[in-house]
């Protein structure tokens, strides 16, 4: 008999308002969701001992084309293509090499609008990163989440280095839709995924030229 399991797929803009409801979600476990879970991570004690963690990280506000630290002094941001996610520590901590976790993080970031997207799998780059900057590289765009309650995973759609470095050449639509209610669709020259208009696709991050 096969196990219970859940997907997220970056594509199908999964969101949560609260961190609660995605940790219940992604675990199958039976948090009070009247209660607000301040950590920002699952599980919120020793997450090293996991092989991986639930991250919810806040994006920060932009201003005047900078980034503006969050009341706790970070800098969060996700690149155009959601390839990297960037934390910065402008408080000037720099930890202990053996405190950094180095496991996979299933990243739910907070947009703008108060929503926990799901954004990837992410895992950090010890050679892009530095002091107070790390750099975490997404590796793959879904996960399968096994059992109930959660105790094991499978990467989906997992990113290859080369296929990531070409997705930033622009490649024309390999067919345009137009709508009857005036929305426009691309799909996409590489994935052939069907997505409204916009710069890259969201399946796989590929640059797209109009």
């Amino acid at each position: 008999m096969s196990e219970e399991y859940r997907i997220l797929n970056a594509s199908e803009n999964i969101s949560f308002i609260k961190k609660i409801d995605a940790i219940n979600w992604c675990t199958e476990k039976d948090y009070n969701s009247n209660v607000s879970w301040q950590p920002a991570c699952w599980p919120s004690n020793n997450p090293k001992s996991s092989s991986f963690r639930i991250w919810f990280p806040r994006l920060s506000d932009k201003r005047n084309g900078e980034y503006i630290p969050t009341s706790s002094g970070f800098i969060n941001y996700l690149s155009e293509d959601w390839r990297f996610f960037i934390f910065d520590d402008t408080n000037g901590y720099n930890p202990d090499p053996d405190d950094r976790y180095l496991g996979l993080s299933i990243i739910f970031a907070k947009d703008y609008y108060g929503d926990y997207v799901y954004r990837g799998v992410y895992k950090l780059d010890l050679e892009k990163s530095g002091a107070n900057h790390f750099v975490h590289e997404r590796i793959a765009t879904g996960v399968k989440l096994i059992g109930k309650p959660v105790h094991g995973f499978e990467l989906l759609n997992e990113v290859e280095t080369n296929e990531v470095d070409s997705i930033n050449t622009a490649l024309k639509p390999k067919d345009i839709i137009f709508k009857q209610n005036g929305t426009v669709k691309y799909i996409c020259a590489r994935c052939d995924y069907e997505f409204v208009k916009s710069p890259r696709c969201p399946e796989c991050g590929q640059l797209i030229r109009e």
